[in-house]
């Protein structure tokens, strides 16, 4: 008896472990991104994807219609990130060691880049498809680069 009871929290533990690798996938309400509280450590990949939105978007870099997808959330070391996303366009950082625990999540969509104040009257680029990368600390406490990358790395 004791062993069927084991086996069931076992296969019941591995089922939940699927369901939490796959929510990072679905669509995030904006509701759920206006609640996330910025310094919280990052603990898995559906916090690395709401962390990674906000750095995204605030301030908004890239606008995204109907919201970006998902292709990848790996937690790694800054240095490791880096290799990952060395022949990517411009990106915002800050200076952090190499060996910082981090979050790298890639998104692909349809962008359209904002002006950095909107009181500029610059015509912004056309929208474009690509895919867009966030580095996230994993302390939570804040994003370290954002940019643009090749969809096919």
């Amino acid at each position: 008896m004791s062993l069927v009871t084991l086996l069931g929290c076992s296969a019941a533990t591995g089922s939940s472990n699927v369901i939490e690798d796959t929510t990072y996938l679905t669509p995030i309400p904006q509701e759920t991104l206006q609640a996330y509280k910025l310094g919280t450590p990052v603990r898995d990949k559906l916090q690395a994807v709401i962390a990674a939105r906000i750095q995204l978007n605030n301030p908004p870099h890239f606008k995204s219609s109907g919201g970006p997808k998902v292709v990848s959330v790996d937690e790694m070391i800054l240095d490791e990130a880096h290799k990952r996303v060395a022949q990517s366009g411009s990106y915002s950082g800050e200076n952090s060691a190499g060996n910082t625990k981090v979050w790298l999540v890639i998104f692909e969509g349809d962008w359209q880049a904002t002006p950095p104040d909107p009181s500029h009257t610059m015509t912004p680029p056309p929208p474009f498809h690509g895919c867009s990368y966030v580095i996230v600390n994993a302390d939570g406490k804040s994003g370290i680069e954002i940019g643009g990358i090749d969809c096919k790395s």
